[in-house]
């Protein structure tokens, strides 16, 4: 049971005032996740948004998340982890506060919604016809100028 007055939690693993178990976690930032296997092909990368396989992309690994495609409407979650081989379990983000990665050269300002970009894993604040709706991630908490690989925070969108 928690005691949110001084972060403890009955059960595994307590740091902090982060919770980890097998299957879940809470981080100190505030993001929800759950834990599956990193198939992006690549050592992970904080901040990247992830979907689910489906069965042409030829990933037959139960449980396991690939980068969100460009313009992609099925992102389930933000990864949490960098460095984590492929193959490997990471954090997924699906609620709560979390960072994402930013398009290179691109900003974003308090309050604005966070959409997938037209460059793979990548969020953009300024949709487009073809990232619009469903497309939407969350909302940006904190203005950020753009740069190569820079990190903004958001509040997810739970759908």
């Amino acid at each position: 049971m928690a005691d949110i007055n001084n972060n403890t939690f009955r059960g595994t693993n307590v740091v902090e005032g982060s919770w980890d178990s097998e299957k879940y976690s809470i981080t100190l930032d505030g993001a929800f996740c759950v834990k599956l296997v990193n198939k992006t092909g690549a050592d992970s990368a904080e901040g990247n948004p992830v979907s689910v396989p489906i069965a042409s992309d030829n990933i037959d690994v139960n449980g396991s998340v690939k980068l969100t495609i460009a313009n992609g409407e099925n992102s389930v979650g933000i990864v949490q982890d960098s460095g984590v081989a492929d193959g490997e379990t990471i954090r997924v983000a699906f609620g709560g506060l979390s960072n994402v990665l930013l398009k290179n050269n691109t900003s974003c300002v308090k309050g604005e919604y966070a959409y997938m970009s037209d460059t793979i894993g990548r969020v953009v604040s300024t949709p487009t016809k073809a990232t619009a709706g469903e497309k939407m991630l969350g909302v940006f908490t904190a203005s950020v100028t753009g740069g190569t690989d820079i990190l903004a925070p958001i509040i997810i969108k739970t759908r």
